[in-house]
């Protein structure tokens, strides 16, 4: 299938960000007998970038990273991510969002056109990524489907170094050449798994090593 992803305006994401940043601090409460956690708006969407595919009906997205603050010798990656996952469950329900899905990377709740009858057009979504210090490098929960089990990974080397990578390329007045990189890419991904932060990492370096060689 064709795709023919464009900008969406802020002001059309605003309310439901507004929305999503109002389920994670009732999740906060909700968790807060096991953990506490940090959470912050990434990828394309920390910068105003939200994408949709006018000719799909997967509506648009958001990416988060939540940092869980906890003993990890007692909370294994299975358990933060389980309970984390049943907590979006239950207070995205209030919200009209369908059930918290768990994929390789990320936690994902999904708004539909019409309620919650899966098949249906997707209003927008939301993925939630977790993610801790590590000794190298940030890490993040990751399910590996040939092993069945949950363990910390290092985020992948497209991440190294983004936001400084940013800051060169603004200074170099190029930031349109990222916008347009990225909706490039996004038009030709075939990886229905790649999330929209690794796609906006990609054009990201796609674009500052263009500069770089020149």
């Amino acid at each position: 299938m064709i795709k023919d992803f464009c900008y969406v305006q802020k002001d059309e994401t605003k309310q439901k960000r507004k929305e999503i940043e109002t389920i994670i601090r009732e999740v906060q409460d909700e968790v807060r007998d096991d953990f506490t956690f940090q959470f912050q708006i990434n990828g394309s969407a920390k910068r105003n970038m939200i994408t949709k595919d006018v000719k799909s009906n997967t509506g648009y997205d958001f990416d988060y990273d939540i940092e869980p603050h906890c003993d990890f010798l007692l909370y294994s990656p299975e358990k933060i991510k389980r309970i984390l996952r049943l907590a979006f469950e239950k207070v995205g329900r209030d919200y009209g969002y369908t059930r918290c899905e768990d994929s390789t990377r990320a936690l994902t709740l999904k708004q539909y056109a019409t309620g919650l009858i899966r098949g249906d057009s997707i209003f927008h979504s939301c993925d939630f990524a977790i993610v801790r210090n590590g000794k190298e490098k940030q890490e993040y929960i990751h399910f590996d489907k040939h092993k069945n089990q949950y363990l910390w990974e290092k985020q992948p080397d497209d991440f190294e170094g983004i936001d400084d990578k940013i800051v060169y390329i603004k200074k170099k007045g190029c930031w349109n050449d990222v916008r347009n990189e990225y909706i490039t890419i996004k038009n030709r991904n075939q990886d229905n798994d790649k999330k929209s932060r690794s796609l906006f990492a990609e054009a990201v370096n796609n674009v500052y090593n263009q500069l770089k060689n020149r």
